[in-house]
């Protein structure tokens, strides 16, 4: 197996605050692909506002490596509330190897097999989201149904995605 850099890309807009569900998906999502993929690292690009959001509750201890500088390079022109997904580009932009990328609320439960493809991907949604299991507030007499916690357990995270990018030539070309 090939050992390829795989990266998670994550900064809040604003004065955004993770939620508990984005911090328990990321947390799954690091957790499950180290167990799998043992010889990866996993390396977070993100800026110091966000990474604070992480120390606080110990997520970024769960990383190889930390990077805030290609985050803070990025371009002051662009809106991210018009292109969300501008920092993972501009990480995407700033890389020279082979690597693989998560979305942070993207759990995989498997090896992934690396090979000597160009590119490759994987990308599910969906249009309904998870309900925040913390919030919920159920009356005194409520009880989930095998149908509703099954429906739960069985339902897809929103908008995830894994790329992996073997030609880095082609990659430049692409963002």
């Amino acid at each position: 197996k090939t050992v390829m850099k795989v990266i998670h890309t994550h900064v809040v807009n604003n004065d955004t605050q993770l939620t508990e569900l984005a911090l328990l998906t990321q947390t799954l999502s690091v957790l499950s692909w180290k167990h799998h993929n043992k010889s990866d690292k996993l390396w977070l690009y993100t800026d110091a506002k966000t990474l604070a959001q992480y120390e606080k509750y110990g997520i970024d201890r769960l990383y190889d490596h930390i990077d805030t500088s290609t985050i803070e390079r990025f371009p002051k022109n662009v809106n991210t509330n018009i292109f969300p997904s501008s920092h993972k580009m501009w990480v995407f932009k700033n890389q020279t190897a082979p690597f693989i990328s998560l979305d942070v609320d993207f759990v995989f439960h498997d090896t992934f097999p690396q090979d000597a493809a160009s590119l490759g991907f994987l990308h599910l949604e969906s249009p309904t989201t998870y309900p925040f299991p913390t919030k919920i507030q159920p009356p005194k007499d409520f009880t989930w149904t095998v149908d509703e916690l099954t429906g739960f357990v069985n339902s897809m995270p929103v908008n995830t995605s894994l790329v992996m990018w073997g030609d880095i030539t082609f990659l430049h070309k692409y963002v």
